[in-house]
Protein backbone atom coordinates (compact mmCIF):
# COMPACT_ATOMS: atom_id res chain seq x y z
CA UNK A 1 0.00 0.00 0.00
CA UNK A 2 2.71 2.51 0.87
CA UNK A 3 5.22 1.83 -1.92
CA UNK A 4 1.56 3.34 -4.67
CA UNK A 5 2.07 6.89 -2.63
CA UNK A 6 5.46 6.70 -2.94
CA UNK A 7 5.35 5.64 -6.87
CA UNK A 8 2.68 8.95 -7.14
CA UNK A 9 4.92 11.43 -5.51
CA UNK A 10 8.00 10.34 -7.60
CA UNK A 11 6.18 10.36 -11.06
CA UNK A 12 4.56 13.75 -9.94
CA UNK A 13 7.85 15.72 -9.20
CA UNK A 14 9.24 14.06 -12.51
CA UNK A 15 6.56 15.82 -14.46
CA UNK A 16 7.16 19.12 -12.80
CA UNK A 17 10.92 18.59 -13.09
CA UNK A 18 9.76 18.57 -17.12
CA UNK A 19 7.14 21.42 -17.29
CA UNK A 20 10.35 23.32 -15.37
CA UNK A 21 12.57 22.79 -18.72
CA UNK A 22 9.84 23.53 -21.03
CA UNK A 23 9.40 27.14 -19.66
CA UNK A 24 12.62 27.58 -19.66
CA UNK A 25 13.13 26.28 -23.04
CA UNK A 26 10.20 28.49 -24.13
CA UNK A 27 12.18 31.95 -22.34
CA UNK A 28 15.31 30.39 -24.18
CA UNK A 29 13.66 30.95 -27.80
CA UNK A 30 12.20 33.76 -26.74
CA UNK A 31 15.39 35.40 -25.97
CA UNK A 32 17.29 33.63 -29.28
CA UNK A 33 14.34 35.10 -31.12
CA UNK A 34 14.65 38.36 -29.92
CA UNK A 35 18.72 38.55 -30.23
CA UNK A 36 18.32 37.33 -33.99
CA UNK A 37 16.31 41.00 -34.69
CA UNK A 38 18.99 43.51 -33.40
CA UNK A 39 20.70 43.27 -36.95
CA UNK A 40 17.81 45.40 -38.35
CA UNK A 41 18.07 48.59 -38.01
CA UNK A 42 15.88 50.93 -35.66
CA UNK A 43 14.43 53.97 -36.56
CA UNK A 44 14.07 56.57 -33.78
CA UNK A 45 11.60 59.18 -34.18
CA UNK A 46 10.87 61.87 -32.29
CA UNK A 47 7.07 61.88 -30.13
CA UNK A 48 5.82 64.75 -32.70
CA UNK A 49 6.15 62.40 -35.55
CA UNK A 50 5.28 59.29 -33.56
CA UNK A 51 2.02 61.74 -32.73
CA UNK A 52 1.55 62.81 -36.37
CA UNK A 53 1.87 59.86 -37.95
CA UNK A 54 -0.75 57.92 -35.18
CA UNK A 55 -3.07 61.42 -36.00
CA UNK A 56 -2.34 60.57 -39.75
CA UNK A 57 -3.07 56.63 -39.61
CA UNK A 58 -6.38 57.37 -37.14
CA UNK A 59 -7.93 59.87 -40.20
CA UNK A 60 -6.96 57.63 -42.63
CA UNK A 61 -9.45 54.92 -40.89
CA UNK A 62 -11.90 57.95 -40.12
CA UNK A 63 -12.15 58.51 -43.57
CA UNK A 64 -12.46 54.83 -44.53
CA UNK A 65 -14.88 54.25 -42.41
CA UNK A 66 -17.15 57.01 -43.69
CA UNK A 67 -16.62 55.36 -47.33
CA UNK A 68 -18.04 52.27 -46.03
CA UNK A 69 -20.70 54.25 -44.26
CA UNK A 70 -19.70 52.73 -40.63
CA UNK A 71 -20.16 55.81 -38.24
CA UNK A 72 -19.76 53.80 -34.85
CA UNK A 73 -16.20 53.04 -35.88
CA UNK A 74 -16.01 56.42 -37.51
CA UNK A 75 -17.18 58.15 -33.97
CA UNK A 76 -14.40 55.64 -31.86
CA UNK A 77 -11.79 56.93 -34.41
CA UNK A 78 -12.71 60.56 -33.54
CA UNK A 79 -12.65 59.89 -30.02
CA UNK A 80 -9.22 58.07 -30.54
CA UNK A 81 -7.75 60.76 -32.28
CA UNK A 82 -9.05 63.52 -29.68
CA UNK A 83 -7.21 61.40 -26.96
CA UNK A 84 -3.96 61.92 -28.69
CA UNK A 85 -4.51 65.32 -29.21
CA UNK A 86 -5.31 66.05 -25.17
CA UNK A 87 -2.39 63.89 -24.44
CA UNK A 88 0.12 65.42 -26.74
CA UNK A 89 -1.41 68.70 -25.53
CA UNK A 90 2.21 70.58 -25.47
CA UNK A 91 3.58 69.53 -29.12
CA UNK A 92 0.22 70.85 -30.11
CA UNK A 93 0.66 74.52 -28.23
CA UNK A 94 4.31 74.63 -29.76
CA UNK A 95 3.81 73.49 -33.52
CA UNK A 96 0.37 73.83 -33.82
CA UNK A 97 -2.92 71.15 -35.42
CA UNK A 98 -1.89 69.00 -37.84
CA UNK A 99 -3.21 69.93 -41.16
CA UNK A 100 -4.82 66.86 -41.52
CA UNK A 101 -6.61 67.64 -38.50
CA UNK A 102 -7.94 70.70 -39.40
Amino acid sequence: GGSESDTTSSSESEEEIKETKVSSSRFATAYESSSESEDEVRVVRSQKDRTWSSITEKIAKMKNAKKNSDWSAMHTEFDEINKIIVKAKMIILTNGLPKQYV
